[in-house]
């Protein structure tokens, strides 16, 4: 898969959220950002454990650019997508 990266302005960061796997314990925090298309979008990221003190150094209105997964996971017959971020410039 190509790299994908995405660059807009940073207008929400959500509580981060933690929980202990068969791994160990995590931390997940989700942002939105909006594009700057000529029809701007909105797009919720999630950040994953090492990722979140670089997040909680941005600020609203902050234009910072995502390097990003998509990652599609089935649970009880229903389909969750979620845009993982791997770095966050």
């Amino acid at each position: 898969m190509s790299e994908l990266t995405i660059t807009g302005k940073l207008i929400k960061l959500l509580e981060p959220v933690s929980g202990t796997s068969e791994r160990g314990t995590w931390v997940k925090q989700e942002g939105i950002i909006e594009t700057n298309d000529q029809y701007p979008k909105k797009i919720c990221f999630s950040a994953w454990n090492d990722l979140i003190p670089i997040l909680d150094k941005k600020f609203n209105g902050e234009e910072i650019t995502i390097h990003f997964n998509i990652e599609s996971r089935e649970h009880n017959e229903r389909w969750y997508t979620e845009v993982k971020a791997w770095k966050i410039q």
